[in-house]
């Protein structure tokens, strides 16, 4: 019952790739379905009129469910596949003798990790600039939500949150030019602030 609770699903989607670029082909998944991958570690390859990008994991997990196959068109925004994140496949049961709150605690500190903000790769680019950050650090933010707009000599990108939690450390300032390999920030994941109870 516990590991359905610390299992959960995140998408993968189609990242904004400028407000020229509007759809992308799937040419190859780099993972199959039941495969681990680690956040950041490349999913899937996608072409557009523009550039060829490498889809990055937003997460690390097994690879659930792959929706858009090879071949296929995908508008921005559409759910490419799916991620089982979690720590069902935990390496032994907990002592007996653990008390809760000791285990409660583990289990906080296991589902609060760093996630680095990163920009897909892009055949042909080497580097962008930040034109602005769309959040501040200790901001609360939601998965998927824009935290960074960046510019590079092809196309402006809106940068979404790799996951949910809390805004981190901010690595590359605005008006700054960076690789594009570059992590340009940090996301403290499963930090978002507590809200208040009834």
């Amino acid at each position: 019952m516990s590991s359905d609770a610390t299992t959960a699903t995140v998408p993968v989607l189609l990242p904004e790739l400028g407000e020229s670029v509007t759809e992308g082909a799937i040419v190859e998944w780099r993972k199959g379905v039941g495969d681990p991958v680690e956040a950041g570690e490349t999913l899937v390859d996608v072409t557009t009129d523009k550039v060829d990008v490498e889809i990055p994991s937003p997460a690390s997990g097994v690879l659930a469910r792959i929706v858009a196959e090879p071949g296929a068109t995908v508008e921005v925004g559409a759910l490419l596949a799916e991620l089982a994140v979690g720590d069902g496949a935990a390496p032994a049961p907990a002592a007996p003798a653990a008390p809760a709150a000791a285990a409660a605690d583990a289990k906080a500190v296991e589902e609060e990790r760093t996630v680095e903000i990163v920009l897909p790769p892009m055949e042909s680019v080497t580097e962008g600039t930040v034109i602005a950050w769309r959040k501040a650090e200790g901001d609360p933010v939601a998965q998927d939500e824009v935290v960074v707009e960046v510019t590079t000599d092809k196309v402006d990108i809106e940068v979404p949150a790799p996951a949910g939690g809390r805004m981190g450390r901010i690595l590359v300032p605005d008006g700054e030019t960076f690789p594009i390999t570059q992590p340009l920030g940090e996301i403290v994941a499963g930090a978002a602030p507590a809200a208040p109870g009834a």
